[in-house]
């Protein structure tokens, strides 16, 4: 499927300079911004590889808010059940490329995404 693994150790540099290459060249990447699976219903603080990347490659960045999950493969399950889920796209971001994206910056944007989750998964 294309994946590229950025959690393991020592990997971590080699994934974000093989997401990058995807991106320079136009491709497109689904990143989890909170980096591993949370255990409650609630948002788990997101990492900033994400905006990294979107910065340093000027890619648009499209909003994915996923409900349901927690009833369709439950914490432990090793196959999913049947039930549905619900997915919520927004409206694309678009971000100006930057050399050195600079701490500050990448937290405003980390934040920003943190808040539109948030309402996207309180809607409905």
């Amino acid at each position: 499927m294309g994946a590229i693994p950025v959690q393991n150790e020592g990997s971590e540099l080699a994934g974000m300079r093989a997401a990058l290459r995807v991106l320079q060249k136009g491709g497109t990447l689904a990143l989890f911004p909170e980096g591993h699976i949370c255990q409650t219903d609630k948002l788990c603080p997101f990492q900033t590889g994400w905006v990294y990347l979107a910065l340093k490659t000027g890619a648009p960045v499209v909003p994915v808010a996923i409900k349901g999950t927690e009833s369709v493969l439950p914490l432990g399950a090793v196959f999913p059940r049947r039930g549905k889920i619900y997915m919520q796209i927004g409206a694309p971001w678009g971000l100006e490329k930057v050399w050195r994206p600079g701490q500050e910056t990448m937290a405003a944007l980390n934040m920003r995404l943190v808040s539109q989750m948030e309402q996207m998964l309180n809607e409905n």
